[in-house]
C-alpha cells in the first residue's frame, strides 16, 4: 500500500482505536473525544455492524493525549508498558 494514501493509516495494523480504548489507555473521557471531534482534532469512523462505536486514528489520539496530560503521560505509559500494572500506575497518576 502507497504510503501517500489518505486512507493509508485508517487501513494500517494498530493506526486506529475504538473510543473505549481512547478512554481506557489514556485516560480520555467522552466528552474530550466529542469536543476534539468538534473542533476538528480527530477524524472518526463509525461502525453499524453490532454495538456502536467509534473508530479513532491512534496518532490523532495521542496528539490529543498529550495536549491535555503533556509528554510526561508517555514516559509513564511506557514505564507502566514493562510492568504490566498499567490501570493502577494510570488511577494514580491521573488523579494526583
Amino acid at each position: 500500500m502507497c504510503y501517500n494514501d489518505k486512507n493509508y493509516e485508517w487501513t494500517e495494523k494498530g493506526g486506529t482505536l475504538g473510543d473505549k480504548t481512547a478512554f481506557k489507555e489514556f485516560g480520555l473521557t467522552q466528552n474530550d473525544i466529542i469536543n476534539a471531534i468538534n473542533e476538528g482534532k480527530l477524524q472518526f469512523r463509525s461502525s453499524i455492524y453490532g454495538y456502536p462505536y467509534l473508530r479513532l486514528l491512534r496518532s490523532e489520539v495521542e496528539k490529543l493525549a498529550e495536549e491535555k496530560f503533556g509528554k510526561d503521560l508517555f514516559i509513564w505509559l511506557d514505564f507502566i508498558n514493562i510492568f504490566g500494572q498499567r490501570e493502577a500506575i494510570m488511577t494514580l497518576f491521573l488523579h494526583t
